[in-house]
């Protein structure tokens, strides 16, 4: 992306490695922790949604109570009741960030992420950001996908 361009993808703080040892025996394990913005930070929000663009095991039965993470179908459910209206301008903006995002993220073989959105109704505000987009589409994640979709579960 070229500097200047609009983008929703959720900033990266710093990435670390912690490493932890354990008394009884001094065995060590390593965990490596990435620290990303909080885009809910000081935020009132009536909905929030975590979306992927499937529908496939996509919705939260129980939409009730505050910071309840909604899914692709309880927004397809939500629409005719309760519509997200945005201008003109930034429908503009938002598609073009969003584009800028997923073409980068594919240029680099990444497939899985979410599109975090919130609704502040209090500010007649959304909240956007790309989230999750850290993991490189691999084999074993390509096997995860293929297993979901054909509905196949092995024990």
């Amino acid at each position: 992306a070229t500097k200047g361009s609009p983008t929703c993808l959720a900033k990266i703080l710093g990435i670390y490695q912690v490493t932890s040892k354990h008394l009884k025996g001094g065995k060590e394990s390593k965990m490596d922790v990435l620290v990303m913005e909080n885009l809910l930070f000081r935020r009132n929000l009536t909905r929030l949604y975590d979306l992927k663009g499937s529908s496939r095991s996509r919705y939260n039965p129980d939409s009730s109570g505050s910071n309840k993470v909604l899914l692709d179908q309880n927004l397809i459910e939500a629409m005719p009741t309760s519509p997200i209206f945005v201008g003109n301008k930034a429908k503009r903006l938002l598609e073009r960030a969003v584009w800028n995002d997923t073409s980068f993220l594919a240029s680099i073989d990444v497939m899985d992420y979410s599109l975090l959105v919130g609704i502040d109704e209090e500010k007649h505000e959304l909240v956007l950001g790309i989230i999750d987009f850290m993991r490189q589409y691999t084999w074993d994640k390509h096997l995860e996908t293929w297993v979901k979709a054909s509905g196949f579960l092995w024990w």
